[in-house]
């Protein structure tokens, strides 16, 4: 198994910043709970929610590059000009061992990609802070889109 992926939807307000926290059950090593929650408010987190599990068969650990992906989802898709304006941002992911250390992902990205890449546009900027890239934020559409109705 080189990966495991899971899709579930969300009730979330656009706008708002949230956190996606995925921790190994400490009564079975081969599960992964996922949850989310909203902390838009730095000073008053919404519930931590249960999204989902994941069941893996082996050792799990953080990944390398091109592990995060945005996609529109659930709509059929046949040209790039179908393809609404999105954006977004995601933050570097961070880890805490055993011990409680914390160990920092960084943020590696080159660009669009996907069966569109080629006919949408977009940009990214990335935050660093301390020489490390801390936050990347996009922005695509497709060529061609126009809003319906």
């Amino acid at each position: 198994m080189k990966g495991a992926s899971n899709s579930t939807l969300v009730d979330f307000k656009f706008g708002n910043k949230y956190n996606l926290t995925v921790e190994v059950d400490p009564e079975n090593p081969q599960k992964l709970k996922g949850f989310i929650q909203d902390v838009t408010d730095p000073h008053r987190s919404g519930p931590k929610r249960h999204v989902k599990d994941i069941h893996v068969d082996q050792k799990i650990a953080l990944s390398g590059r091109d592990t995060g992906f945005v996609e529109q989802y659930g709509a059929k898709i046949n040209r790039s000009s179908q393809v609404a304006p999105t954006g977004g941002s995601f933050s570097a992911p961070f880890t805490r061992d055993d011990k409680g250390s914390i160990k920092v992902g960084e943020i590696n990205s080159t660009g669009l990609y996907g069966r569109y890449k080629n006919s949408i546009t977009g940009n990214q900027q990335v935050t660093k802070e301390a020489g490390q890239p801390k936050e990347l934020k996009f922005s695509f559409h497709g060529v061609g889109y126009e809003k319906k109705g």
